[in-house]
């Protein structure tokens, strides 16, 4: 493509193609990845199941499974992400409400006794409301909290040895299970 940068419209137009493809194999990803949770778990049953031509689904198949969000395994395709599927919702808002009850229980326990704590560094000297600087401090609060709870095993540690992409945690999920009514 670097070759075509010295005609724009013609460069324009291929990354336009370009970010068209790669939104329609997301889209293929994301209806591979929910057949297989559902338990099409061949490639013939995938076949029969999705609307996708042969070509994008066995190129989808094989991208899934370099990148390890598919495993296979005597000809049969499995997950090797979690998935979150319209089902997984109630789970999903019942844990974000639940984090969030901690979230600021601790933010009220704790936000006004650091800001005592706090208020003689330069920042708030300097006339820097102590919220901005609290997302400083909230980060490396934020960072050792979880680091914590990772090494413990609480959930997964992405900076495990193990984990195939460190420093994240790959997870796959319909857009409907973080929208809330009005989004």
């Amino acid at each position: 493509m670097e070759d075509w940068r010295k005609l724009p419209h013609v460069y324009a137009a291929l990354r336009s193609e370009y970010m068209a493809l790669v939104l329609l194999a997301i889209d293929d990803a994301g209806q591979v990845m929910s057949a297989v949770a559902d338990g099409t778990d061949t490639d013939e049953g995938l076949a029969k199941t999705l609307p996708l031509p042969e070509g994008r689904r066995r190129a989808i198949l094989r991208l899934l499974v370099a990148i390890g969000y598919l495993r296979e395994a005597d000809y049969r395709y499995l997950i090797g992400v979690p998935v979150l599927r319209e089902r997984d919702k109630p789970l999903v808002e019942a844990t974000l409400k639940l984090s969030r009850e901690i979230m600021t229980g601790w933010l009220q326990q704790n936000y006004p006794p650091m800001k005592d704590d706090l208020c003689g560094l330069s920042p708030m000297r300097n006339g820097l409301p102590f919220s901005l600087a609290f997302s400083e401090v909230w980060h490396y609060e934020f960072g050792f909290a979880t680091k914590s709870l990772a090494e413990s095993g609480f959930y997964a540690n992405p900076r495990a040895k193990s984990n195939r992409y460190e420093g994240y945690v790959p997870l796959v999920w319909a857009s409907s299970v973080l929208k809330t009514p009005g989004n």
